[in-house]
C-alpha cells in the first residue's frame, strides 16, 4: 500500500514538475537590428527596438524576442538594408539555433499642418507638450511611413511573412515647429508605431507555434 502511495505521489509529482517546465518554455523569435531607412529618422533605432520588444511580449507572454547585435560576427557578409532569400535567413537561424528570425525596416515621412489659433480650442483639451496655452498656434503633426516585415521559418526555411507594412501617427499640439520634431513629438509618434508591427510579428509567431505542436 505504501510503495503504491509513494508510486502515486512521485508520478504525480514528475507531472506536476514537467507542467512546470512546460508552462515556462518560450517560443524564442530572434530579430535582426532593425534598419531606419532614409534622411528623415525622428526615433532612433535601439528604442524603436526595445519599444517593438515590449510590445510583442505583451501581447504574447510566451514569446521571448531577442535581438542580434549588430556587430555580431554572424552578422558578416550579409546586407541587411534589404530583405534576404529565405533560405539565406534561416541559415543565420540555425547558427543561433532559433525557430523563427524577424527582419524589419522602416521608412519615416512627415507632415505638419497649422490648423488654428487657440482660441479655437477646447479650454479642457490637453497641452501633452507643455506649451503655455498664450500660444496662439495650433498644428496637427502626422508621422507615417512604410515598414518592410520579414518573418522565415527556419526549420522549413520559407517566408512566413514578407511585405509592407503600413504605419501611421497623428496628434494635435500647440508645440511650435522649433526644428526639434515639435519638442519630442515627432519621436513619440515614430515610437508608438511600433504597435503595428508586433500585431503581426505575435500573430505569425502564434500560428507558427500552432502549426508545430503534434
Amino acid at each position: 500500500m505504501k510503495s503504491s502511495l509513494l508510486g502515486a505521489v512521485l508520478a504525480s509529482a514528475l507531472w506536476l514538475g514537467a507542467l512546470a517546465q512546460t508552462a515556462e518554455e518560450k517560443v524564442q523569435v530572434l530579430a535582426l537590428p532593425v534598419q531606419i531607412a532614409g534622411d528623415y529618422r525622428p526615433v532612433q533605432a535601439d528604442r524603436f527596438q526595445k519599444l517593438l520588444e515590449e510590445d510583442v511580449e505583451k501581447l504574447a507572454p510566451n514569446a521571448d524576442m531577442i535581438w542580434v547585435d549588430p556587430k555580431d560576427p554572424r552578422l558578416s557578409g550579409l546586407d541587411l538594408s534589404f530583405s534576404m532569400d529565405p533560405d539565406q535567413v534561416a541559415a543565420l537561424g540555425q547558427k543561433l539555433k532559433v525557430p523563427l528570425v524577424v527582419w524589419i525596416s522602416v521608412a519615416f515621412e512627415k507632415e505638419s499642418k497649422l490648423v488654428s489659433g487657440a482660441g479655437d480650442l477646447n479650454p479642457n483639451q490637453s497641452n501633452p507638450a507643455g506649451v503655455q496655452t498664450s500660444n496662439p498656434y495650433r498644428y496637427v503633426v502626422t508621422v507615417g511611413g512604410l515598414g518592410h516585415l520579414q518573418v522565415v521559418d527556419v526549420e522549413k526555411q520559407t517566408a512566413l511573412i514578407d511585405g509592407p507594412v503600413a504605419l501611421f501617427r497623428s496628434d494635435v499640439t500647440q508645440h511650435p515647429d522649433d526644428g526639434e520634431g515639435f519638442g519630442g513629438l515627432e519621436e513619440e509618434l515614430a515610437a508608438q508605431s511600433t504597435d503595428e508591427l508586433a500585431e503581426r510579428i505575435v500573430k505569425v509567431a502564434q500560428k507558427f507555434v500552432r502549426a508545430a505542436q503534434p
